[in-house]
């Protein structure tokens, strides 16, 4: 859970681009912070989303550790719905408007 969001948003991109056919070592603005962006949140919005995201899994690993003696089927349940919850928001976010603005989209070929 510690790792959740780098390896979710790491996860998105490679899909993303595989189903674009691009090579996914090849950096982009087509990550989940970029099309946070993209729907109009700002900067520091982006950070406070992902801050919060972050604090809620670093609480869930002190809970994991601190209260729970017999791993059962309902922590899996519970916890693994959290990760697919977490992936599937952050996927989603990236096929609502998952296109940057003109001028964003050609200033990125200018770049490349």
């Amino acid at each position: 859970l510690g790792f959740l969001i780098p390896l979710c948003d790491t996860t998105i991109v490679v899909i993303n681009r595989l189903a674009k056919k691009k090579a996914p070592w090849i950096g982009g603005k087509d990550h989940t912070t970029h099309h946070l962006s993209y729907l109009g949140l700002s900067d520091s919005q982006v950070a406070i989303a992902f801050c919060g995201m972050s604090v809620v899994s670093m609480m869930m690993i002190f809970v994991i550790q601190g209260t729970i003696v017999n791993w059962s089927p309902k922590h899996e349940m519970f916890f693994g719905g959290y990760i697919l919850a977490v992936f599937g928001i952050l996927f989603y976010v990236t096929k609502t408007r998952g296109n940057p603005a003109p001028a964003d989209e050609a200033k990125s070929k200018q770049e490349e």
